[in-house]
């Protein structure tokens, strides 16, 4: 009968050679059987794969998430220097704005520059071919 794989245990001839009770059984087929170490192998790499695909998903996710912020971000920032720029446009029209309006508004324009700046930009797609 050849080995087969039950989750985390290696089975072969149906004995489960991860159960600590078949230890000589273990010693026998390491000592006449190179299959035994390429068994003893091939679990640890699969294990280790595994592992690896649950660790990678788990960054994508985040990933994703942090896009999805940064996108949202970026939005908010996009209408907020709009909105600055009307509000600019509506005291030049005006003509009469406050020295404290007029800072608030400088203020603002500023401190939105910066954060502008600590979001980094989309990545611009490659022309179509």
């Amino acid at each position: 009968m050849p080995h087969t794989r039950d989750k985390q245990a290696v089975v072969w001839c149906g004995v489960n050679l991860s159960d600590h009770r078949h230890g000589r059984f273990w010693n026998y087929l390491f000592q006449f059987s190179p299959a035994a170490h390429i068994i003893v192998q091939l679990n640890h790499i699969m294990a280790t794969q595994i592992q690896l695909v649950a660790d990678l998903k788990a960054v994508l996710a985040q990933q994703i998430k942090t896009s999805a912020e940064i996108t949202a971000v970026q939005a908010a920032t996009d209408l907020l220097n709009v909105k600055i720029t009307e509000l600019e446009a509506v005291i030049a029209a005006g003509g009469e704005a406050s020295a404290e309006l007029t800072d608030a508004v400088a203020a603002v324009k500023t401190q939105a520059q910066v954060v502008d700046e600590q979001i980094p930009d989309l990545p611009v797609p490659p022309p179509a071919v």
